[in-house]
């Protein structure tokens, strides 16, 4: 499986859009047939962002740890990062892992140490590149706000004279107007979303959502006040600060009055995932005698997203009936620890495991030895760049077995527990300790939606397909086992039927 990243700085220009490279890492991925999984970062995104500060290129590093990706594609080395702290830190972890790295779609060869250095070397220059464009950039804004100009994407409400002067534009104003006399009034983001959505009113080309709302209605700027950098500026008010405290305080009315947080009742919130556009499942729940569902949150605010929403009772009843109260899992998971639970299997695993480490000491020691000639001048340090080399692919190829074997001596040593919580399960468990149960042992499941055409031609019906429109569930497990399939349709789901090649349902 590829993952693919994206991301759009501030300063990219409209042919790096999120789409654009999106459109071309798939095109890119299904050209060398591999599945694929997106991890978007979004917009305005700065490269300079440390690793642990940007959660999507984080969940990927973490995926690439886990060996759940064999290879990443990024549009060019920029996407990945201008720190050369993350860059590193990333080719490495692909070097050691054997991870395939396409940038701008061709594969880079991580073994070859002039890629390396090269890479390196580039990392450095974009990290100065972006210190220094970042210096004369906070410069060109404050000298811009000083002087009344615009800078950059214009706030809704504003727009440029013919001298760059940042000047109120009446019909846009009129419409902020509107939105903070309706907060005062009690209408929350969401509906106010919703109202100007359903007018068709945009906001730069794009429909309003609750995050833009929420932000328009804090602005300052609004009440004739531009901050940067610790700084105040005057500019044209658009509501008087009358108004402006009236929705303050409206906000905070609203969290006054929210009252106690409604207990999220959902087993399987935050274990399902969208294949088509990689958002998780929230849950609506039906009123009276109505059912409840989940459905992805990739359908809301008119995302591209036609996945159908799932009955709630059918897919939880799925997880919680199937696995635990009839013991499907325990039955599966037996099976698998009956394979490894032979003495000499484990005897054979500790004695791989034991050689393993020898010769990866062995290796570390062989690294230093011809370190040290080569700092001491001994030897030139073109002489075992070569050596270096090959040490290095052995010491990553043995630390890849290393994690492997001790992946299944784990498995081993936890089977016992495992077994045992299944065999005494307690089927009047709380939610909460159903919760835990299936969070334990679930890793993911993956839900997919399509529509099979039924042949009018008898002869041509395919008992074993469900036709019409019909949900795919893979579900994944923490354990060393094999992910299970399924389909469902009209209420009913049909167990470990062949997958089908489905809008990327595996990547």
């Amino acid at each position: 499986m590829i993952g693919i990243y994206t991301r759009l700085s501030k300063e990219d220009d409209s042919s790096s859009s999120i789409e654009n490279q999106i459109r071309e890492g798939k095109s890119f991925v299904k050209s060398i047939n591999k599945p694929f999984k997106i991890y978007n970062e979004g917009e305005g995104v700065s490269g300079a962002v440390e690793l642990e500060d940007r959660p999507e290129l984080l969940k990927l590093y973490n995926d690439l740890k886990t060996n759940k990706l064999t290879g990443v594609w990024f549009r060019n080395e920029n996407r990945l990062s201008r720190s050369q702290r993350t860059y590193i830190l990333f080719i490495d972890l692909c070097l050691k892992n054997d991870i395939d790295v396409y940038f701008n779609n061709k594969k880079i060869d991580l073994t070859n140490p002039s890629n390396s250095l090269t890479g390196s070397i580039l990392a450095a220059i974009n990290s100065y590149t972006l210190k220094l464009q970042s210096k004369q950039t906070k410069t060109a804004i404050k000298n811009n706000i000083e002087a009344g100009r615009v800078h950059g994407l214009i706030p809704y409400g504003f727009k440029a004279d013919k001298n760059r002067k940042m000047v109120i534009d009446k019909e846009e104003a009129e419409v902020v107007k509107w939105l903070y006399n309706k907060h005062i009034e009690g209408f929350g983001c969401r509906s106010l979303a919703k109202k100007l959505n359903e007018k068709g009113v945009k906001n730069r080309g794009k429909y309003f959502d609750l995050t833009g709302i929420h932000y328009l209605l804090n602005n300052e700027l609004y009440k004739g006040q531009r901050y940067f950098s610790g700084s105040y500026y005057p500019v044209n008010q658009i509501v008087t600060d009358e108004v402006w405290e009236a929705s303050q305080l409206a906000f905070r009315k609203n969290i006054k009055n929210s009252g106690k947080k409604s207990k999220n009742n959902y087993l399987l919130i935050g274990l399902i995932t969208c294949v088509h556009c990689q958002s998780g499942f929230s849950c609506k729940i039906g009123k009276g005698n109505e059912a409840s569902y989940y459905f992805c949150k990739g359908r809301r605010y008119r995302r591209n997203c036609n996945v159908k929403s799932l009955n709630m009772n059918n897919l939880d009843n799925l997880i919680w009936d199937y696995y635990f109260v009839e013991k499907n899992l325990l039955k599966k998971l037996k099976l698998k620890v009956d394979k490894v639970s032979n003495s000499s299997y484990i005897k054979a695993l500790l004695n791989d495991l034991k050689k393993l480490n020898n010769e990866n000491d062995i290796l570390v020691q062989n690294k230093k030895r011809a370190v040290n000639l080569a700092v001491s001048g001994v030897i030139d340090e073109k002489d075992i760049k070569v050596e270096l080399i090959k040490i290095d692919n052995r010491k990553i190829k043995i630390e890849k077995d290393i994690i492997e074997v001790n992946e299944k001596l784990d498995f081993y040593n936890n089977s016992k527990e495992l077994l045992n919580n299944l065999e005494n399960i307690n089927l009047n468990n709380s939610f909460e300790n159903k919760k835990k149960l299936i969070t334990r042992y679930i890793d993911e499941i993956l839900i997919s939606s399509d529509y099979v055409k039924k042949p009018t031609n008898k002869k041509l019906i395919d008992n074993k397909i469900m036709y019409g429109h019909s949900h795919q569930v893979v579900v994944k497990f923490k354990m060393l086992l094999e992910p299970d399939y399924f389909y469902y349709n009209s209420n009913k789901f049909i167990e470990n039927t062949p997958p089908r090649k489905t809008a990327g349902l595996y990547s």
